[in-house]
């Protein structure tokens, strides 16, 4: 069954020797090459809830393996697939026995240019039939965002190609492509899972605090 975990970072600045201390040299290394302070944060609580929650698991060994376009498989443990995600105070992972993809964006202020290289002519036609027109967006991106990461391929390739509506609205499945959707929104964030068709929804999001895992 799929699992899905979010990490809230609002104090997670109280435990950052504890957080650091949590992971290998050479991913504190990484993390600390990282430009603003807010991305180390948001990077470290990616690798924080990989650690923690693989360890749940079993997992001991932490080194990986990169598929084609960069999609992380932990070497030790091809069994845990996960994907990570983060935006504005929270990171996401999702794990499965099955290919997994995730994504959590902030709502956006603005709606960004060239929507016809982005969004389908569907997509575009159901946009503007739509009141809360930001929130809709970052429904379809996040869509977008973990399918082709569920798929292991690039959103940036060719965005416009994948169609997230129907005459339904929004899709909840992708039958043609074997995979289905869950989401979740948390106040100004949306969070999408995509998941395979034979996959187990998740039951629940669980929501950790650095106090959780370090108090």
């Amino acid at each position: 069954m799929a699992e899905w975990y979010l990490l809230d970072t609002s104090d997670l600045q109280e435990y950052m020797l504890q957080a650091f201390s949590f992971l290998p040299q050479e991913e504190q290394n990484r993390i600390l090459q990282i430009q603003t302070q807010k991305q180390r944060l948001l990077s470290l609580a990616s690798r924080i809830l990989l650690y923690e929650v693989g360890r749940t698991y079993g997992i001991s060994d932490f080194r990986m393996t990169y598929g084609k376009h960069g999609k992380p498989i932990l070497s030790a443990a091809s069994n845990f697939q996960f994907n990570l995600s983060h935006s504005g105070k929270y990171a996401v992972l999702a794990c499965s026995t099955l290919p997994v993809g995730v994504d959590v964006e902030q709502i956006r202020e603005r709606m960004p240019k060239h929507l016809e290289k982005i969004l389908s002519p569907e997509e575009q036609m159901y946009l503007k039939q739509q009141n809360n027109a930001l929130e809709i967006f970052t429904k379809i991106w996040t869509r977008k965002e973990s399918f082709v990461k569920w798929k292991g391929e690039r959103i940036f390739d060719a965005p416009n190609q994948w169609n997230m509506v129907d005459s339904s609205g929004l899709v909840q499945k992708l039958y043609n492509m074997g995979c289905q959707f869950c989401e979740y929104t948390l106040e100004n964030h949306i969070l999408s899972l995509c998941i395979s068709v034979t996959d187990q929804v998740p039951q629940k999001l669980h929501i950790l605090h650095g106090k959780d895992i370090f108090s």
